[in-house]
């Protein structure tokens, strides 16, 4: 009997687990997916030329490093610098630094994008070539191009022309023609440059331009102030390298042929040169230029008195013949020669004179040349030396009817020495002596109105008394 009772137990028992058995519990639910802790964008820099494309990748990582398949969306710091697509594909618009973001479950990374202008690739002027007139100008065009050859625009172009005697050009490119000859102009950009090369002429003559309103001159010498003349074209350009232009200048009713070498000087104007003109010292004169072809010139020129100081002098060129006065003051004695030579030999002088107060002298043509000592400066009589021809006088030499009117004079001295002469002419020579005396004081003299000169010394003052 004990032993059933131990297996109905036993069997209780079972039917007791299998029943528990038959109901069991429900699973535990899966684990949630990895947080992004990080999002990766590569590159972490680049550059892009405006008008290009840059590709940025991003990876979105859990907190051990592992890459995570999430959605990710882009966006730029500033569109008008650079957009980028849903992609992470960034589009360089303008030159800047822009910040690129990609964000997944709030997460972002960055990346920061150069946005940079296409460098330049090649410099071509428009025209190539260039023909200008002294003083035209003409307009030049650089053109910029990338690698690709895109047009670029924007960019600093830096002209320069070669020799600038012949051209110049501006900073827009802007060639002005200067001399005849050929010019290079040259365009740069970022280090690459192009060539034009320019061609200067000159335009056709067409009229004569004076460049100063007066001249003066000394009779039979060169022109004091010389007359300028330009010769320019029908736009009132200067013509410069006309060489071959023969200008006719004529003096009063006196013509002088010049120009050639003269014409077409480095500033494009001709300074004409003669030997100077004969004629009334204080007298005005037209010059007149002509060419063949062109409009005449006109100009004023006035004589002046011929003067040179003291020393010696070459008959001509340093003294031209003429008749003289040396204003020299009481107080120095003027010796002046006449020479037919510059040996220094007595024999080489013509003439000679030695006195105080003003002195008067005739250089001859003939004369070789021409000395004096403490008498200042010699000047080409023009007028009288006294204040009136009936004026009381002293000693010196002087012109009758200009200096001093012909009649009878008195001086007023008290010496024993005075010495006058009536003269036929200031040669210095003994033939120039019509009469003299040297005798004692006061003495009278007849001056006529045939002398031509009057000397004293020693004599004190003349009074006209007739």
């Amino acid at each position: 009997m004990t032993r059933i009772r131990s297996t109905v137990a036993v069997l209780s028992q079972l039917l007791v687990l299998g029943s528990c058995g038959s109901e069991p519990s429900a699973p535990p639910p899966p684990p949630p997916p990895p947080a992004v802790v990080s999002v990766a964008v590569t590159p972490a820099s680049g550059t892009v030329e405006v008008g290009k494309t840059i590709q940025l990748a991003a990876v979105p990582k859990d907190g051990g490093g592992n890459t995570l398949d999430r959605p990710v969306s882009w966006s730029s710091s500033s569109e008008s610098a650079a957009t980028v697509s849903s992609s992470g594909l960034v589009t360089g618009l303008a030159p800047g630094v822009v910040t690129i973001s990609a964000v997944s479950q709030s997460v972002a990374g960055t990346a920061s994008v150069t946005v940079i202008l296409p460098p330049v690739a090649t410099v071509t002027i428009t025209p190539s070539t260039m023909r200008l007139v002294v003083r035209e100008s003409g307009p030049l065009t650089a053109t910029l191009k990338d690698a690709a050859g895109n047009p670029i625009s924007g960019r600093t172009v830096v002209w320069a022309a070669t020799p600038l005697a012949v051209a110049t050009v501006s900073g827009t490119g802007l060639v002005t023609g200067l001399l005849p000859g050929t010019a290079t102009v040259t365009a740069t950009s970022e280090g690459k440059s192009a060539t034009a090369s320019i061609t200067v002429v000159a335009g056709a003559p067409s009229k004569l331009v004076l460049t100063t309103s007066a001249a003066r001159a000394s009779r039979g010498r060169a022109f004091g102030t010389q007359p300028v003349v330009s010769i320019r074209d029908q736009s009132g350009n200067l013509i410069s390298d006309d060489n071959t232009t023969v200008v006719t200048m004529t003096v009063g009713t006196g013509t002088t042929t010049v120009g050639g070498a003269s014409v077409g000087s480095v500033a494009g104007v001709a300074a004409f040169k003669t030997a100077g003109v004969n004629g009334t010292t204080g007298s005005a004169y037209a010059l007149t230029f002509t060419a063949a072809g062109l409009i005449a010139a006109t100009q004023s020129i006035v004589l002046e008195p011929i003067s040179f100081e003291t020393g010696t002098r070459i008959v001509g060129p340093e003294a031209p013949a003429g008749l003289y006065r040396s204003l020299n003051g009481q107080t120095t004695s003027c010796y002046w020669e006449r020479l037919s030579g510059f040996g220094g030999s007595l024999a080489e002088i013509i003439a000679n004179d030695l006195g105080h107060g003003p002195r008067i002298v005739a250089i001859a043509a003939t004369d070789k040349g021409f000395s004096s000592s403490r008498c200042g400066a010699w000047t080409e009589i023009t007028g009288p030396s006294t204040s009136s021809p009936t004026a009381d006088f002293i000693e010196g030499v002087y012109t009758v009817g200009s200096d001093l009117a012909p009649g009878t004079w008195r001086s007023s001295g008290s010496g024993a020495s005075c010495y006058w002469a009536r003269l036929r002419g200031f040669s210095g020579t003994l033939d120039d002596i019509e009469a003299n005396n040297l005798g004692a004081e006061p003495a009278i003299v007849a001056i006529a109105p045939t002398d031509i000169g009057f000397e004293t010394s020693r004599c004190g003052a003349w009074k006209k008394i007739n």
